[in-house]
């Protein structure tokens, strides 16, 4: 696909990121007199306007990046090419771990707090309007003057409770237990998970699961949060696609000691009884969004 292409009003001045979807770039708007963020990619039928559609449906949320135009062009090739305007913010969470991570610096309690905390809201905001992300990671995770969104809903679903998933989904460190083992029919709480595990990140500056494939994700997650309970098995008995006496074959993990792990913390004991129960392996067990924002470690903030 053409990356450029002329296109009125809009300056593009460079490339952020480009995938199998298409190019994101920073550009600027003529019309509207800043700077925003062009996502352009080739239309193939109606499958990339699912993006748009629930991007429009998300417009008042304020923890989501903002949709502020969408409209078609050609590319030189002559292809309809969709092109998603939306607002720019200038970093994302990503970049800012691997900056801390540079300085060897971890992040203070209070700025830590309070991404968890705006994170979790959008979270709310789209669960609520029953969207799975289904791709939340840093790097998905946009931030400006403190402010921070959630962006790129090019792999969120609206969840119907009929319908039967992909579970080909989510970057790899940030997959849910039921994903890695296949499952179909899954809900909005893999977004949790995902989150659980940025959470980890944000306090080690390093992922908190890294698995070297699909397969060995799963184990990582088990040799740090320990075996599947009996509770567990009989669960992932009813939902797996496979022969459940594969399970039998699973090595016993004890599991590590989360306070030793997070230690550097100030508040440590509520951290880590809020991320053992957005980590449960039971998907039913994890709380919603709305139920982990009013957990004891926000409690500052929920106090302002």
């Amino acid at each position: 696909m053409e990356a450029h292409g002329s296109i009125p009003n809009y300056e593009i001045t460079r490339v952020i990121g480009s995938g199998a979807f298409g190019y994101v770039f920073e550009a600027f708007d003529s019309k509207r007199n800043q700077k925003v963020a062009l996502k352009r990619m080739q239309k193939v039928g109606k499958v990339s306007s699912r993006e748009c559609d629930i991007l429009m449906l998300l417009k008042q949320c304020p923890n989501v990046v903002k949709l502020i135009d969408v409209f078609y062009s050609r590319s030189e090739d002559n292809k309809m090419v969709q092109n998603i305007v939306l607002e720019f913010m200038d970093q994302n969470l990503e970049n800012i771990i691997v900056d801390h991570r540079k300085r060897k610096e971890y992040f203070d309690t209070k700025t830590l707090k309070n991404y968890l905390y705006q994170m979790l809201k959008g979270l709310d905001q789209i669960h609520k309007q029953h969207i799975a992300h289904r791709d939340l990671k840093p790097e998905n995770v946009l931030i400006q003057d403190g402010t921070l969104k959630l962006c790129d809903f090019g792999s969120a679903k609206e969840m119907t409770g009929t319908a039967v998933n992909t579970p080909y989904i989510v970057s790899r460190f940030y997959r849910a237990p039921e994903l890695l083992l296949g499952v179909t029919k899954y809900t909005e709480s893999i977004d949790i998970w995902a989150f659980g595990c940025i959470m980890a990140e944000l306090a080690l500056l390093e992922p908190f699961f890294i698995g070297k494939s699909e397969g060995d994700q799963l184990f990582q997650i088990l040799k740090i949060m320990g075996s599947f309970t009996e509770e567990d098995l009989k669960y992932f008995q009813k939902v797996v696609p496979f022969d459940i006496n594969l399970f039998q074959e699973f090595p016993e993990y004890k599991g590590i000691n989360l306070n030793e792990k997070f230690s550097n913390l100030e508040d440590k004991e509520n951290f880590v009884d809020l991320l053992k129960k957005l980590l449960k392996y039971i998907p039913g067990q994890r709380p919603t969004a709305t139920q982990a924002l009013q957990h004891q470690y926000f409690k500052d903030i929920i106090d302002q």
